[in-house]
């Protein structure tokens, strides 16, 4: 599990140049087969920021739907797995110079359907910035090419 986690990570950066899935940066932490858990590291960048120079709930969103998305692929077997539908709660700004971790726990995973849920902290101060639970799709298709 852990060797295709840091193999989907590194892909990002290798054949995504220049999508989002690149330019977020994510990093591996660690998973567990057991637990059904990842947990993904997400450096802040000021480019991510709004107005108000706080990240932007659209790229806590991306980081968690990335983070779920690697951990529901792994649990898919390997398969495409677009996200259906996704809810985002936003209880605290997230600061720029900063990292997030999201901690991602799959629910439910089911030949067709599964569901997750994530949690977004501030690395520096620990408290929960995001929380998101989403439900997916296993396609049948390979993920990758």
């Amino acid at each position: 599990m852990e060797a295709y986690m840091r193999k989907t990570v590194e892909e990002n950066f290798m054949q995504q140049t220049g999508r989002i899935n690149a330019m977020i940066k994510p990093e591996f932490v660690r998973c567990s087969l057991e637990d059904k858990t990842v947990l993904m590291r997400y450096p802040m960048q000021y480019w991510q920021t709004n107005r108000m120079e706080v990240v932007h709930g659209g790229i806590l969103t991306t980081c968690m739907d990335n983070a779920m998305a690697i951990l529901n692929m792994f649990l898919a077997g390997e398969y495409f797995t677009p996200t259906l539908t996704m809810e985002t709660k936003f209880l605290r700004p997230m600061q720029y110079d900063d990292h997030l971790l999201i901690e991602v726990t799959a629910m439910s995973v089911g030949r067709q359907i599964s569901h997750l849920r994530a949690e977004a902290k501030c690395e520096a101060t620990g408290k929960t910035v995001a929380t998101a639970t989403a439900t997916f799709m296993t396609t049948g298709l390979a993920a990758r090419k």
